[in-house]
């Protein structure tokens, strides 16, 4: 599978729609979604505008996560990364660092760019609300 959208790309785009009520819940326009995969498969430069909605920049990452090939936390490590929910503090911490660095360096770098965009949509989500008074 082709399919790598950059992940700075995506971050950026989803981040100027912070505004933007259920960036991850409501739905996206699938034509425009499968054009972007399209565009990121042949290798495009995409160009994310005002055509696309962050709705369709949101569906497209969730759809990226979905299809890996192999999972973003390892099988292997993935009762480690359970565990780490156990402790607290600076043991949690420490525990979650040392996991990090048995992470494949893709891997590592995808999980950083994904909890940091999450991150920036959490601090922005109580800013939010809709016409109806809806977060």
């Amino acid at each position: 599978m082709k399919y790598e959208p950059s992940t700075f790309t995506i971050s950026l785009s989803l981040s100027l729609g912070l505004q933007t009520l259920g960036i991850f819940r409501v739905g996206s326009s699938k034509k425009r979604v499968r054009q972007l995969r399209e565009d990121f498969d042949m290798g495009i430069d995409v160009a994310l505008d005002e055509e696309h909605s962050v709705h369709d920049v949101a569906a497209l990452l969730k759809e990226f996560l979905r299809d890996m090939p192999d999972p973003l936390l390892p099988r292997e490590l993935y009762r480690a990364f359970l565990h780490a929910n156990l402790l607290r503090g600076a043991d949690q911490l420490t525990y979650l660092q040392q996991l990090l660095y048995l992470l494949p360096p893709c891997n590592c770098d995808t999980l950083l760019r994904l909890l940091t965009l999450l991150h920036t949509v959490q601090e922005n989500a109580n800013s939010s609300t809709g016409p109806n008074q809806q977060e």
